[in-house]
């Protein structure tokens, strides 16, 4: 469950950012893009749509995307083999309403699968996501009267909405459902990068406190040696001094008896 909250804030998120881009773009171009994988899954009978884009899009992707580029980009590391495969997913695309949010949910399914090790998760929750975001949005949407809809009189568009009530109300719960993931999944996001930080902050005071205790432990060694050597070769000297000085006092107290027997 927190995995779906944490791709749908990705994907509402990269979603907001695609919608920011085309606007731009319409404004500063003048002309409106489509987006043509809506245009092709509205032209595509439904029980299609949920094999190829539901089913065989996301494994095919996986595989080739997290199990086959990310295992050949690990050794450069686990940061790099994640962005570097999730920029080429989005890349893929082709396009840029999908480019933000097939980045950001590409990042998502690689941290998983390099995480796990196991290609399933991140087949799972690219399934679930491709079946809502497109065979659940185009199977809502195939019912509303877009031909009809007239956004510049207000009449006429109140009567477009009671004639497309029902799809109307689907959408709205749909949204309002993606919506409440995205927020659970952002405060989910947000939690884990802090305790990722505050996980890694222990590590390295950690590593700093047993490097502490190895310096400790090695300046310890060494003056206890220092300290042996010392203390062997103070008593050798104080050996060598009592050597010397009994050999001085018998041979004063020979000459003594020498001088005495004379």
């Amino acid at each position: 469950i927190s995995g779906l909250c944490i791709v749908s804030a990705l994907t509402v998120a990269g979603n907001y950012i695609s919608s920011v881009v085309m606007n731009t773009m319409y404004i500063l171009r003048g002309s409106d893009a489509t987006n043509p994988v809506a245009s092709i899954a509205s032209n595509t009978p439904i029980l299609l749509q949920i094999l190829l884009v539901a089913i065989v899009a996301p494994i095919v992707e996986e595989l080739f995307f997290r199990k086959l580029l990310c295992d050949k980009l690990l050794p450069l590391g686990e940061k790099y083999a994640i962005f570097i495969s999730a920029a080429i997913f989005a890349l893929a695309h082709g396009n840029f309403f999908q480019l933000f949010y097939a980045f950001l949910t590409g990042c998502f399914f690689a941290y998983v699968y390099v995480n796990t090790g196991k290609i399933k998760y991140s087949v799972s929750y690219h399934i679930i996501l491709n079946f809502f975001g497109t065979v659940v949005v185009g199977l809502i949407t195939s019912h509303l009267d877009l031909e009809n809809l007239n956004l510049e009189n207000m009449e006429l568009y109140m009567s477009w909405a009671i004639e497309n009530i029902i799809p109307l109300l689907a959408m709205l719960a749909y949204e309002f459902v993606v919506l409440g993931l995205a927020l659970a999944g952002g405060i989910l996001l947000f939690i884990n990068v802090k305790k990722n930080k505050v996980q890694r902050r222990s590590a390295h005071s950690a590593q700093g406190i047993q490097d502490l205790s190895r310096i400790y432990e090695l300046r310890c060694g060494v003056g206890n040696t220092l300290l042996r050597a010392h203390t062997r070769i103070f008593t050798f000297r104080i050996r060598t001094s009592q050597k010397f000085m009994k050999g001085d006092a018998d041979e004063t107290n020979t000459q003594k008896a020498i001088f005495v027997k004379s």
